[in-house]
């Protein structure tokens, strides 16, 4: 008769086998979530809409209207259309802000990748033509939000000063969240 001796779970090749294959599984499926939030990640980077601007011009009609028109040229430098385009321009003289130049932000467009769109502010008011006019310091802030291919909502926002010597803008700051 055959005596058998009580064995233990680490003793078993099998319940081992099935033990190492269990851990190795759950590991598996860790890694594998972190390459896919990885993946799905990288691919909202490079597969989104990236609107910002390029060129500021300003013309002043001069008297006896004494207007003043400021075109802000913007595109869209990402790979898919920015649906539900809403922008602001903000015009500011020696640092105060010209409140009649504000454009309510509203929806614009759809700016569709590497094609130029226009924003548009005028100064129709004496005082702040003369303002302007006067100012040692001239900035123009451009603020956008839109949304990308997934209805996620960016924002982006870019600041020009402008150089009277030269007669143009220069861009001083730009980001885009």
């Amino acid at each position: 008769m055959l005596i058998q001796t009580p064995t233990y779970w680490y003793q078993d090749p099998i319940t081992v086998a099935t033990w190492v294959i269990a851990v190795a599984t759950v590991l598996y499926f860790i890694t594998t979530a972190g390459l896919y939030l990885l993946t799905k990640h990288m691919f909202e980077a490079t597969h989104r809409p990236l609107v910002g601007t390029t060129e500021i011009k300003m013309g002043d009609t001069g008297e006896p209207t004494n207007q003043i028109d400021i075109r802000i040229i913007f595109r869209n430098f990402g790979t898919v259309p920015a649906h539900d385009l809403r922008s602001e321009v903000l015009i500011f003289a020696d640092g105060t802000l010209i409140p009649n130049a504000v454009r309510e932000e509203e929806p614009v467009l759809t700016a569709m990748p590497t094609v130029a769109n226009r924003a548009h502010a005028t100064i129709h008011d004496a005082s702040e033509y003369r303002q302007v006019h006067s100012a040692n310091s001239l900035t123009i802030v451009f603020r956008c939000s839109y949304k990308g291919a997934q209805r996620k909502r960016y924002t982006s926002e870019t600041k020009w000063k402008y150089h009277r010597q030269q007669n143009r803008f220069h861009i001083i700051q730009g980001k885009a969240d």
